[in-house]
């Protein structure tokens, strides 16, 4: 019986460390799916920029002229992005709120402004 309990509590403690390491890769498959969404969007709207000689108002102007109906304006996390014209530092602010979803906590947003200084220091 003892031996069936101590099988038992390896097998639980193997699970938990598996589950741990699937959730890991699976917010680190969000956050690039969300990096890469940014970079697309962020060309569209230069595109934009280019034909109309002002930025969008918001992201959904973009479609379809410059993003394709069929593709999202939305975050691995299934939220909108956080779009703004002017942004705070330079000519818009495009955010995903990252996991929690929350653009008001800043220590897990994805900004399309620090993708590679983020990046660099991985």
């Amino acid at each position: 019986m003892v031996e069936m309990l101590a099988v038992l509590v390896i097998i639980g403690l193997i699970v938990t460390i598996v589950a741990g390491a699937v959730v890991k890769h699976v917010e680190g498959a969000r956050e690039t799916t969300t990096k890469a969404s940014m970079v697309k969007i962020k060309e569209a709207i230069q595109v934009y920029k280019m034909s109309n000689h002002a930025y969008p108002d918001n992201l959904e102007a973009l479609v379809p002229d410059c993003i394709d109906a069929d593709s999202s304006i939305q975050d691995a996390w299934e939220n909108d992005f956080y779009y703004t014209v002017p942004g705070e530092e330079r000519e818009f602010d495009l955010i995903s709120g990252g996991p929690d979803e929350d653009v008001n906590t800043t220590e897990d947003n994805i900004s399309i402004w620090d993708l590679k200084k983020k990046d660099a220091h991985k």
